[in-house]
């Protein structure tokens, strides 16, 4: 709900403040939801919900499709696969920090349901005392990360340069010229399927 209601804000800002500072905002405000459920995982779950569900959200939502389309700028004949690999990439970071807070979590790898030898749990909790006790900062050590990712990545993040965009095989001047070619030449019978189909002569 977070992410979807705050996408477009972050289109707007991006105009204004640009990339960077955009993606930074919204990356921050994220990985400061995460540090907050340090304290609020231990005292409330609706303040859990309100720090690690809508300020993660809405952070994300920032930032999200700002880096999209950059890599569609810098890409403009391979969009396609440039998001492909944006996406991957925030997919793939799920992957590699499921390993770093089981690591962090449960060193050990103490099966579910067990607290000590012996001890075991048939609604599958976890009992560990210390094990426990390091969910809360387990958010401290995920937020830092993130920060200083997000600080990494934002500074690399721009936008082409116009002599970039000009040079390109593909431009939007192009693209228009091929619409424009489409529409003169109505009076031939492929051009309205070519115009259905969105396929420019070339």
């Amino acid at each position: 709900m977070g992410q979807a209601s705050t996408m477009f804000m972050g289109g707007i800002l991006e105009r204004r403040l640009g990339p960077r500072i955009t993606c930074l905002l919204g990356g921050w405000f994220m990985s400061l939801g995460v540090v907050l459920t340090y304290f609020s995982v231990q005292h409330s779950f609706a303040l859990t919900v309100l720090t690690y569900g809508v300020m993660f959200g809405v952070g994300i939502g920032f930032g999200y499709a700002i880096p999209l389309g950059c890599a569609m700028k810098w890409f403009p004949n391979r969009k396609g696969l440039a998001n492909g690999v944006v996406v991957a990439g925030f997919g793939g970071g799920a992957f590699i920090f499921n390993q770093v807070q089981t690591a962090f979590i449960n060193p050990d790898n103490l099966k579910l349901g067990r607290g000590s030898p012996g001890e075991t749990d048939e609604e599958g909790y976890f009992h560990d005392p210390e094990m426990l006790q390091r969910v809360p900062h387990v958010f401290l050590l995920l937020g830092g990360c993130y920060a200083g990712m997000q600080l990494f990545g934002s500074l690399l993040l721009c936008h082409p340069s116009e002599e970039y965009v000009k040079d390109s095989p593909s431009t939007m001047a192009e693209e228009m010229e091929r619409v424009e070619l489409i529409h003169s030449q109505r009076g031939n019978g492929a051009a309205p399927l070519m115009d259905c189909m969105s396929i420019s002569p070339r």
